[in-house]
């Protein structure tokens, strides 16, 4: 799986964990639902887009991409 599909796949997931539907996410975005259904099928959206699904989740683009990956890439360096 790439990086983004994974990342958007732990998106999908802590939405639901909060109870929050593509509905609510699209009313705090000031979107559409089915601009926000299509952003996330598709998984292209600018980093702000993200930040922005950050604030509505009240986490951080840290903790959430740790979330995604709980175990360092071995790209990554300690």
């Amino acid at each position: 799986m790439s990086s983004t599909r994974t990342l958007v796949s732990h998106i999908k997931q802590e939405l639901k964990a909060a109870g929050i539907t593509y509905a609510m996410l699209a009313r705090e975005l000031g979107l559409a639902e089915s601009s926000v259904k299509r952003m996330l099928a598709g998984g292209d959206m600018p980093l702000s887009r993200i930040d922005a699904i950050c604030r509505v989740l009240r986490c951080d683009f840290a903790d959430l991409a740790r979330g995604a990956w709980p175990t360092p890439s071995r790209w990554c360096r300690n």
